[in-house]
């Protein structure tokens, strides 16, 4: 399990204060490496740190852009989104699936 974030290195430095970082595989924060979502290039730094293939990963986001950076970078993917939120016509992507919240993964998780 990992986490692609655009956000700043502070996030990194909350999830290490907090001990939260070590129930990850991977932290990928754009303000780290310099390349943000939607570009698929932050998933593949993602990919080549765990050593897992695109096709066998799920990526949860609960962003149109999330959508089209999994899609684009081979993943599936989980949209967390009510359901009557459309993606933006155009995009060029769609979820695989739509979650409410992401507790609901943990069904998927056992």
């Amino acid at each position: 399990m990992g986490i692609v974030s655009n956000d700043t290195p502070r996030l990194k430095s909350f999830l290490e204060k907090n001990g939260l970082s070590e129930y990850f595989e991977t932290i990928v924060i754009s303000g780290i490496v310099g390349v943000e979502k939607p570009d698929a290039h932050i998933l593949r730094i993602a990919l080549e740190q765990t050593k897992a293939r695109a096709q066998d990963c799920l990526y949860v986001g609960d962003h149109p852009f999330d959508v089209l950076c999994a899609k684009t970078a081979g993943m599936h993917c989980a949209w967390i989104a009510p359901p009557q939120a459309r993606l933006p016509e155009g995009l060029g992507a769609e979820e695989d699936f739509r979650i409410n919240s992401v507790e609901e993964i943990l069904a998927w998780i056992d």
